[in-house]
């Protein structure tokens, strides 16, 4: 046969990366499976020993051709990828292939542009793992896909083949890809049925009930069976319970007097108008649209927007309370103080308690504790989350990886297992063009295989990395890096992924919501139908700066496949994404309600009746629900939704709201004001107090000379009090006789005061004492100190700022202005720049310094750390960040860029700069993995990222995925479907 010039000349070389070149997330089919050829078969004119004589190939060649239409097929290239090797797998291969798809001329072996993989092999091969995927169309079609009118099944297909199979198989190999639609189709909204279900025909003549009442028993059935699927995402029972229900034992007759008395919104509604001076805003008007009111949040205050939206979505995702979140009996060792801290603040009763006192409280455990995170300052966002949910099962998933590393580094396949609790896609060159859609962006994550260039000698794929899944979350959480434009976001995604048996599994979810970033504040947007509801195209949204923090419902959606406002997410990173998993319910479940069905209709066709007899439920006895939480408090208890009261509520005479800002009970007008019992730790319970006067003052009340007197007796008006204990107020007052922070958890550990002044510098220091000292050193002079006095926590803050910044003015119905505060306890200026602060049972000083840094008109806050061992200085800036790297040589050679390198950064900040980490194979294409022999398998990250053009450097530590221990990897021993 004849060929052209190039083709006989051995130096001929591949024409480069193949063109295309997608993710594999099925099984390999197994070439091995087949029987060999003849040895007289020939391509192109020769046998494979032939054409090694003719050397139309070198060695480094051979292993390309084999990779190239090896693609989706395990190749078992006997030896170690010899020529003649080489071209005997691919001989084989060949003589497989369908003889149009074949290979005719060696220019076309060496084309890498054509298609390849499993595709290409003839209809007729009787293997049931043969799958119709190729490099032109790496997803299957559904076996139900109804071909295109003219197809014709070929007589030698395989039976049990479906057609669709077959048609794609007999697309052409080369010319690039077909328009096809393999992706799952998208669901429907479900329409209301006309008519009775089948399942219900042998009594349909029987059955006359209007069309409203059939819909609902239909729905109840539905929600029935579809709870069990979703079991694990109900709230455990250690979690705290929300609707006050019964859970005290009563021994004596006085104990009968206690009560329940809970705090709940009367808002059905609230009445809002375009804030013309803001995107997407809403500000309060009697005369504005009606939306549903969803709930309430914190109120933003000191760059708090990133920790509000934390708390409202870990408040909507009951995260750290449900039954997969606490599956593992050591859950109470596992969850950390901030984990803990972080499930006391979604527990907040925010619809009446929304000033921020818990909010702040659980800012300064993380801040204590997690490097990077400062009270006040724009922390990044992503540190933040994964500081707060690390051990929540509800987010986890765990994987084993293999990987195989270049010729050129000459190590031995590594074999290591993962468990992680954030996805972050990778990306490709070519996302930039078009950009890509989130259902790619997925499906990269949980492939089976997927290739990465050598960090030594950058070839382009060196390294090769294996991932099975031992399983994959109930709720998937997404970050973005804002590099490449993502399109249709808030649809459904599916993907394939490889069990740890080597299985294929699929996996679908549903868009829930996610917290976005513009312009460094954050804002969650949220899905406003609940699961298994009708889409019926609206949105929730919650803005902290914004109509006081409410939850608002009923938002029209922008656009059907990205319903989130495009200023909010086009070409800017998202922090997070959050995505449900749509489930069915196990067949033993359907089976058993079947049968239960079936057994209740001969009942009743037998004229029996069901409760004489037949039906035997187990006795119902009042559920116990858990009013404390199963740890020591970290927050205060005071904004909890319900208290413990003695006698009942008498709404007669007050004046009061019930806790108009800090959470408190309402106080009767009757002389003896009701017994709070405020027990919820195990530690010994506060006195009881005695109020003597009716209080009508808010939150920020100042307190007055008979308040405190009546609060305190035995003090004069006049004294000077020692401050709360816990984070001071940025209000000009503070609340009435502290109690917003009546119990001091952890002795104060956590303890942070912090201020942000606008226009004007302002350095406050601040003293506070433990709760067991605070009431015994009241005195009329406050001047005694107490010889058993534990460790006092100091803090000092000081916040520099030109007036930018300080706090966005969203909404001209609140008034977020700062003054000084009015209170004299202990409080002392100072003209130096320093603050510090003792957190630990001992002395552990931290120094904190702030620093504002101003370019260009635009303020730039750095925080650093600079005593503490435990804390590199970093910057953090006013924006939410990833890191990143710039590509150069191609993309191939990845840049680590050291914070101490930028204009920024205090030129200090470099002797305490950690080492970058290397990458791992969750890298995209462009970037290398780390190489063999070092410590990345114990400390796998996630890939390193590219800042968008809006963003500043800024040092937030990477995405992390911790190496599973072997008791640790014992609990994922069973695969997930």
């Amino acid at each position: 046969m004849s060929s052209d010039k190039d083709s006989n000349d051995p130096k001929h070389p591949c024409l480069g990366p193949p063109l295309y070149d997608p993710d594999l997330n099925q099984p390999k089919f197994n070439l091995a499976d087949l029987p060999a050829p003849p040895e007289h078969f020939h391509v192109c004119g020769r046998t494979f020993r032939e054409a090694v004589k003719a050397r139309k190939a070198n060695s480094t060649e051979a292993r390309d051709l084999v990779r190239f239409h090896g693609w989706g097929i395990d190749m078992q290239v006997p030896g170690d990828y010899t020529t003649i090797s080489c071209f005997q797998v691919l001989w084989k291969l060949f003589y497989y292939q369908a003889d149009k798809h074949r290979p005719q001329t060696f220019d076309e072996i060496r084309d890498f542009t054509r298609d390849a993989g499993p595709r290409l092999l003839k209809c007729s091969v009787d293997d049931p793992d043969l799958l119709p995927i190729s490099r032109y169309y790496p997803l299957a079609p559904s076996e139900h896909k109804i071909p295109e009118p003219g197809f014709r099944r070929p007589c030698d297909a395989l039976a049990s083949r479906p057609d669709s199979y077959i048609e794609q198989m007999l697309y052409p190999a080369s010319g690039g890809p077909k328009e096809v639609n393999n992706a799952p189709p998208e669901k429907e909204a479900p329409h209301p049925q006309t008519t009775l279900p089948s399942t219900v025909n042998w009594n349909q003549h029987r059955v006359r009930l209007p069309q409203a009442m059939a819909r609902s028993i239909i729905e109840a059935v539905e929600q029935t069976i579809l709870h069990f699927a979703y079991k694990d995402l109900a709230r455990h029972p250690s979690a705290v319970g929300q609707d006050g229900q019964v859970h005290l034992s009563a021994s004596t007759e006085e104990d009968l007097q206690k009560a329940n008395v809970g705090s709940f919104p009367a808002t059905a509604y609230v009445n809002l108008t375009a804030d013309g001076g803001y995107s997407n805003g809403l500000v309060f008007s009697p005369k504005g649209d009606k939306y549903p009111y969803r709930g309430r949040g914190p109120i933003y205050r000191n760059n708090s927007s990133g920790i509000d939206s934390m708390i409202v979505v870990g408040k909507l995702l009951d995260a750290g309370s449900t039954i997969l979140d606490r599956i593992d009996p050591n859950w109470r060792e596992r969850f950390t103080n901030v984990e803990k801290a972080f499930v006391e603040a979604t527990e907040v009763n925010w619809d009446l308690c929304s000033k921020g006192d818990s909010r702040d409280r659980f800012w300064a455990v993380m801040a204590a504790e997690t490097e990077n995170v400062g009270v006040g300052v724009q922390s990044p966002l992503l540190d933040m989350w994964r500081t707060s949910t690390d051990n929540f099962g509800q987010f986890l998933f765990a994987y084993q990886e293999k990987t195989f590393f270049c010729e050129c580094a000459n190590a031995d396949p590594t074999n290591a297992f993962y468990t992680s609790t954030i996805v972050q896609p990778p990306r490709r060159p070519e996302d930039q063009k078009n950009g890509v859609s989130m259902q790619q962006l997925v499906a990269r994550s949980f492939a089976a295989e997927y290739i990465s260039p050598c960090g030594l000698c950058r070839t382009t794929k060196g390294v090769t990395c294996w991932k099975k899944f031992h399983s994959v979350p109930m709720r998937l959480a997404i970050t973005l890096d804002g590099t490449v434009p993502v399109k249709n976001h808030t649809r459904d995604v599916s993907f394939d992924y490889i069990t740890d048996q080597g299985q294929r599994g699929t996996a679908s979810y549903r868009w829930l919501g996610g917290i976005y970033c513009k312009d460094n504040h954050y804002r969650v947007y949220w899905a406003d139908n609940k699961r298994g509801e009708v889409d019926s195209g609206e949105i929730r949204m919650y803005d902290s700066a914004m109509v006081s923090g409410v939850i608002i419902g009923g938002i029209p959606q922008a656009h059907r496949d990205d319903k989130v406002p495009q200023a909010w997410w086009k070409n800017k990173p998202v922090p997070l994404i959050f995505y449900e998993r749509i489930m069915n319910p196990d067949d033993e479940v359907i089976n058993v309600a079947l049968h239960s069905l079936s057994d209740m209709a001969k009942v009743r066709d037998q004229h029996k009746l069901l409760l004489q007899g037949y039906v035997s439920w187990s006795p119902s006895e009042p559920q116990e629900n858990r009013v404390n939480f199963p740890w020591r408090r970290l927050i205060d208890r005071k904004e909890d939704r319900f208290h413990t009261v003695t006698g009942a509520y008498h709404p007669e005479g007050q004046n009061q709201a019930m806790n108009r800002g800090s959470g408190t009970v309402p106080f009767s007008t009757n002389p003896v004001s009701v017994n709070l019992d405020l027990s919820t730790s195990p530690q010994a319970e506060p006195e009881a107090q005695t109020v003597a006067e009716e209080i009508d003052r808010g939150l920020f009340a100042t307190p007055t000379p008979s308040f405190l007197a009546g609060l305190f007796p035995g003090v004069d008006g006049d004294a000077v009090l020692p401050p709360p204990i816990g984070l001071q107020l940025t209000q000009p007052n503070v609340p009435p006789n502290g109690q917003h922070l009546d119990q001091a958890p952890h002795n104060g550990q956590y303890d942070t005061q912090h201020h942000l002044q606008p226009d004007g510098q302002y350095h406050g220091q601040y003293n506070t004492q433990t709760y067991g000292q605070q009431r015994d050193q009241f005195s009329t002079n406050n001047s005694q100190s107490n010889a058993q006095q534990q460790e006092q926590y100091n803090t000092q803050r000081n916040g520099q700022s030109n007036g930018q910044g300080v706090m966005p003015n969203y909404s001209n119905n609140t008034n977020h202005g700062q003054a000084p505060s009015a209170n004299k306890f202990n409080r002392s200026r100072q003209n130096n720049g320093n603050r510090g602060s003792r957190v630990s049972r001992r002395r552990v000083s931290i120094a904190n310094n702030v620093n504002y840094h101003h370019q260009n008109g635009n303020g730039s806050l750095m925080t650093s750390r600079a005593s503490s061992p435990n804390h590199a200085q970093a910057p953090i800036a006013n924006n939410f960040n990833h890191t990143f790297q710039c590509n150069v040589d191609n993309g191939y050679l990845p840049r680590y860029v050291d914070p101490s390198d930028l204009s920024l950064v205090p030129s200090d900040i470099s002797s305490s700069q950690q080492d970058p980490m290397p990458l791992n194979g969750w890298s995209s294409q462009s970037q290398p993995v780390p190489q063999p022999n070092r410590t990345w398998q114990t400390q796998g990250i996630l890939p390193a990222v590219a800042s968008s053009s809006e963003q500043r450097c800024q040092n937030s530590r990477p995405l992390k995925r911790r190496r599973a221990g072997r008791a640790e990897r014992k609990s994922y021993s069973s695969p997930s479907g």
